[in-house]
């Protein structure tokens, strides 16, 4: 937290008697003393405050865990210290590993995003940038292109806008404006988690520019019930 996102390694975790093995496995919460190396900086000591077991145990929320984890590798700046970054993950984090509520990953995803600076415009058309006549309750076209909602004029045409319905949009919106623990706090419809997940998973490839791996290893596990 301290450092921000930074690369370091572990020397001799591999060995059986490594002190660091247990304490450096993945998804490890802990306060860790480091040493400048030539190139990385060089894991000394670790004081484990959680390791999140019961997701660890579960392929559905090992595999929600690990594309948190790969969304932050790829769009988070290396050492640029964020707070509110880190407690939002280490909410979403705890609340996967002791729930069954998948849908907060998406959740977080977007509200992740959003303190990066990548939100979508959801109060104003994101190409004409007139203010949006009121909602339909499930047809409202979303251009990922343009970054945001369209107007009834500029979505006619639009083939390749996404249809959102008025609830999810109304839960993305709550999302920009509130702290892990009340978002994820909402109960919404199983059509609006499909929504939001399918948005988020889409943004996230289009704000990369390459599509990320942890979503296809999510299909996979689903594919398996």
């Amino acid at each position: 937290m301290e450092k921000g996102k930074i690369r370091a390694i572990v020397k001799s975790a591999r060995k059986p008697k490594s002190k660091l093995a247990g304490v450096t496995e993945i998804f490890t919460h802990g306060e860790f003393t480091l040493a400048k190396g030539k190139n990385l900086d060089i894991v000394m000591a670790v004081t484990p405050l959680d390791y999140f077991q019961k997701a660890a145990g579960d392929l559905n929320k090992i595999s929600l865990l690990f594309f948190i984890s790969e969304t932050l590798e790829k769009l988070l700046p290396r050492e640029v210290p964020n707070e509110k970054i880190f407690e939002e993950t280490l909410g979403v984090f705890r609340v996967i590993n002791r729930t069954d509520k998948a849908y907060v990953a998406y959740e977080y995803l977007y509200k992740l995003v959003v303190l990066l600076g990548y939100g979508l415009s959801l109060l104003v058309c994101s190409k004409c940038h007139k203010k949006t006549e009121s909602l339909s309750e499930k047809n409202n076209a979303l251009n990922l292109a343009s970054g945001g909602i369209l107007c009834k004029k500029c979505s006619s045409g639009s083939a390749d806008s996404t249809n959102l319905s008025a609830s999810t949009i109304k839960l993305l919106k709550y999302i920009e404006t509130h702290d892990f623990p009340d978002y994820s706090k909402v109960k919404f419809n199983d059509n609006a988690q499909k929504e939001i997940a399918g948005l988020v998973t889409s943004y996230l490839n289009h704000i990369y520019q390459k599509e990320l791996k942890s979503p296809g290893f999510i299909k996979s596990i689903k594919a398996l019930k």
